[in-house]
């Protein structure tokens, strides 16, 4: 995407490269953050957007412990994140980006776009967390870089 102005400079913006330009690996055990307006219950946004950005660190989530917890078929291009009662995307943090930092650099890379999960308000009432379903934007690469070549 080209932006209109450029960002540098601006508190807490950043770009965020594309994970197959050139191909980068996400590590073992790595965190990925997330960023959104979403609900929060916690700080009393049960149904309602939080007035500012929020970001939240989480762990990812293999697609076998995903496909346990949901049983149910997940989409094929699903990239999952660990869910807890206290910490997790809640409503309207849906079409929000995934990031995490390559060890070797001090870029960020979007990984993932996220999708959806367990309702919070009842994560916060005791319900068992499941596993963040995302979509993995390296299973969409080709139609990315027909986009971005079309342009």
């Amino acid at each position: 995407m080209e932006l209109e102005s450029s960002i540098l400079g601006l508190e807490g913006a950043n770009y965020a490269c594309l994970p197959f330009l050139p191909a980068v690996p996400l590590s073992d055990g790595i965190n990925v953050t997330s960023f959104g307006w979403g609900s929060d219950p916690g700080k009393g946004y049960d149904h309602s957007i939080f007035p500012m950005i929020q970001q939240l660190e989480l762990a990812v989530d293999s697609l076998e412990t995903c496909k346990e917890n949901w049983g149910t078929k997940i989409p094929h291009d699903s990239f999952c994140t660990v869910e807890e009662e206290d910490k997790n995307v809640c409503s309207g943090d849906s079409g929000g980006g995934l990031t995490f930092v390559q060890p070797e650099s001090t870029r960020q890379y979007i990984i993932a776009i996220v999708s959806y999960g367990s309702d919070c308000v009842q994560l916060i009432g005791g319900s068992e967390p499941k596993s963040q379903i995302n979509t993995d934007i390296r299973k969409h690469k080709d139609f990315i870089l027909k986009f971005i070549n079309s342009k």
